[in-house]
């Protein structure tokens, strides 16, 4: 489906009398104000043109087209010579017409919420023909010493539409349409033009394409951390809890660091101190590597034993904490004594 057209399109339909002439004698003027889009008429005006008023002014006339005219038109053709309604009069109405369709459109458009209005609003006329219509109302214009309502590049050509819609479809809507009304009479053939060239902008419009259903945005899932990262070492994140502390000794002022290293956490016997915040209770215990080497009676009964890793001295940092999981408590250190090395278990053995 093709754009939605706001300009104000206006079909423009003249009789005249010479038409192999820049500027004929014009004998009657037609137009309509349509909806692209549908094709409905939302407005038209019809007019016959004085044909004295127009030999004054300097139009002209051929026999060949006279001679057509009184055969096939002949009404329109007497009428136009005892008609009062001079050319100047028959273009001044139609100015008014195309300023009305305007702002008819500019309504539209504020309904719309539209903005730039006297951009889209601006009058398309058309004509059947691209040195037919518009080129002899504009002759009509300049013999009256009138400015058009429209602009040039706003000139539009009914016939290269539909000429372009055959050559690329096969299809001539101006064949097509069974014509309703007054054939030459102009304003049936306004309505007639309206009617074919809304269905050749329908072909060449380019198909609607199916919007695409936007799928549902689904969250992003997030994968918990296994480590961090602390003072350049990385931690099991299992092993962080909310008492543990992050400080780093080396972070802290050289007098308190000769004061923490002065003041280790004593411990119940040689290796032992304070479990490390790094370090986890729930842990499976591993095998005592000094006891593996041991070969004797007593040292192979103690190969089997598991006994707890062994747990670096720590010095003591300010955010140390001693609070159990259960509550505010202190975790006492219980007084063990274990054998420091392999040749003292050996001889209490």
């Amino acid at each position: 489906m093709r754009q939605k057209n706001y300009h104000t399109n206006i079909m423009l339909d003249l009789e005249i009398a010479g038409v192999d002439s820049d500027n004929p004698v014009i004998i009657a003027l037609a137009a309509v104000y349509f909806d692209p889009d549908t094709g409905k008429e939302l407005a038209h005006i019809l007019t016959p043109v004085s044909y004295d008023s127009c030999l004054k002014l300097g139009l002209v006339t051929d026999e060949k087209t006279l001679t057509w005219l009184d055969e096939t038109i002949p009404e329109t053709l007497n009428t136009s010579k005892s008609s009062t309604v001079s050319l100047e009069k028959a273009l001044f109405k139609f100015s008014n017409f195309v300023r009305t369709s305007c702002r008819k459109t500019i309504e539209e458009l504020r309904k719309d919420g539209r903005e730039n209005l006297e951009r889209y609003s601006q009058p398309m006329i058309w004509g059947n023909g691209a040195i037919a219509d518009n080129v002899w109302i504009r002759s009509a214009y300049r013999a009256c010493g009138m400015e058009r309502p429209w602009k040039f590049w706003n000139d539009m050509c009914v016939r290269t539409v539909v000429k372009q819609c055959a050559a690329l479809t096969g299809r001539d809507y101006s064949r097509e349409i069974k014509f309703q009304g007054e054939k030459h009479n102009p304003l049936d053939d306004c309505r007639h033009q309206v009617r074919y060239l809304v269905l050749a902008m329908d072909t060449l419009s380019p198909p609607e394409q199916p919007q695409p259903q936007q799928q549902p945005r689904r969250g992003r899932r997030m994968v918990p951390p296994t480590s961090a990262a602390i003072g350049g070492r990385t931690v099991p994140v299992g092993l962080i809890t909310p008492e543990t502390s992050f400080s780093e000794l080396e972070n802290l002022p050289q007098e308190f660091k000769e004061f923490q290293s002065r003041n280790l956490l004593p411990s119940p016997s040689t290796g032992r101190g304070l479990p490390s915040p790094e370090i986890s209770f729930s842990s499976k215990d591993v095998e005592n590597p000094e006891l593996s080497n041991i070969r004797g009676t007593s040292a192979s009964r103690l190969k089997r034993q598991r006994v707890e890793t062994a747990i670096p001295r720590l010095p003591l940092s300010p955010e140390t904490s001693f609070v159990s999981a259960e509550g505010d408590k202190e975790i006492p250190v219980p007084e063990m004594d274990f054998p420091s090395s392999p040749t003292e278990v050996a001889a209490q053995a």
